[in-house]
Formats: C-alpha cells, structure tokens, sequence
C-alpha cells in the first residue's frame, strides 16, 4: 500500500502496521514514520475547530517532532533545525528537516532539542506532506537504504591502499553521510570512524567481532 493511501484512510491497524513496515528499515524508516505521524496528527488536528480530539492530536503530533529531532541528529547528511516565523504568533518554532525529496516543516509551540536551521523557508506552502509521503515510499522500496557491512568495509579498504596508511595509524573516515557524530570501531583489522547509522549496519553484519573503543570522535576530534 501506498504512504498516500496510508495516510488518507482512518483505519487504525493498517496504519499500525504500516509503521511497523516502516521501522524495519532502520533510522532512516523511524524517521519516516516519526515525520508521517506528525504530519498525519498536524492535518487532523487542523480538522478540529476545538475539544479534547484536537488536543490529542497535537500532543501526538508534539511527540513526533521529538523523535524526528532525536533521530535527525543521530542520521549523519540530513540538514536540519530549527527557525522562526513571527507571522505565526504562538507556534512561532519551525522545525526544518530537507530529505531528498525537499524540505519539509512543522510549526511548533516551543523549541525542542536540536541546532539553528542553517537554511530558510523555500517558499513552497504545502509541500510537506506530499513529500514525506514520498520519501516513505522511497524507504519502503528501498531507495534510502544504508549501504551495506560490506561496502562500508570496502570503503576502508580502498581508502586505505589509496593513502597508504598502516592499520595501526589513525582511523579512517569511512562514513559518506557527512558531518555528524562519528564512532570509532574496528572490523577486519582496519579502524573506521563510522557515523551510528553506519555502525548498526556493521554490528548488525559482524556481531561480536566487531569491536568498539570506548572512545568516540565527534567530527574528528575527540570528546
């Protein structure tokens, strides 16, 4: 079934187990389901005149836009953050998130966790919920699934040959989801710096032989 079909329908258990579907796939599928049931709670919400119906669906849609704050900063490569718009007096917080399909928004009471938003609105009233429909279907099919224990691996590997390096020198930076929060870990004998989505992938493949130094490195610098 498709996100769109998911999302137009008022059935609670095939909603359910669309999330479930979701989930399967790792961070990038928690985010799809936080940001599916935040905007699935915004449109409702929006529904209601008043009552306790609209209440509940901002409160639910208040805990999405903390899991997508939690997941975004674990995901390395997703610009995200938070602005503010003053022509929206008492929900004046914009949480920002770009996914591939484009930029996405929530306004928001308060402020949750999370940096300033390096960007601005891109102009585009309406475009949040196609697009993260879009990007659901993108997961479910595939198109943003993590690459794989082994091409992680042969990343080092060929990084390695091309500097030169000894395995006992510096940990290379394998991870291509950009700046975020990267951990060292040792697989095969070659030391990586691997973002978290990266590192679940390979504990996921390798198990107990893949070993983890209790140091993390955070953009390359040690915390």
């Amino acid at each position: 079934m498709r996100a769109v079909d998911v999302f137009h329908q008022k059935d609670g258990d095939v909603t359910k187990a669309f999330y479930a579907e979701l989930a399967t796939w790792g961070l990038r599928g928690e985010l799809a389901v936080a940001l599916f049931r935040a905007q699935k709670r915004s449109t409702a919400a929006k529904a209601y005149r008043r009552g306790r119906y609209r209440r509940a669906a901002y409160d639910v849609k208040n805990w999405s836009l903390s899991e997508i704050c939690r997941l975004a900063s674990r995901l390395g490569g997703v610009r995200w953050g938070w602005g503010r718009d003053e022509s929206a007096p008492g929900f004046e917080w914009v949480l920002y998130l770009d996914l591939p399909q484009g930029q996405v928004s929530f306004h928001s009471a308060t402020r949750l966790s999370g940096p300033d938003y390096p960007g601005k609105f891109d102009g585009q009233r309406g475009a949040s919920e196609p697009r993260i429909l879009m990007f659901c279907d993108a997961v479910l099919s595939g198109a943003s699934e993590p690459p794989s224990a082994e091409e992680i691996l042969g990343r080092a590997v060929a990084k390695e040959v091309e500097l030169g390096l000894s395995r006992r020198e510096q940990p290379l930076q394998t991870c291509v989801h950009g700046e975020c929060v990267l951990y060292e870990v040792r697989a095969a004998g070659i030391r990586m710096l691997v973002c978290a989505e990266c590192r679940d992938v390979l504990k996921r493949r390798l198990g107990r032989s893949l070993i983890e130094p209790k140091t993390q490195i955070i953009q390359g610098e040690p915390a």
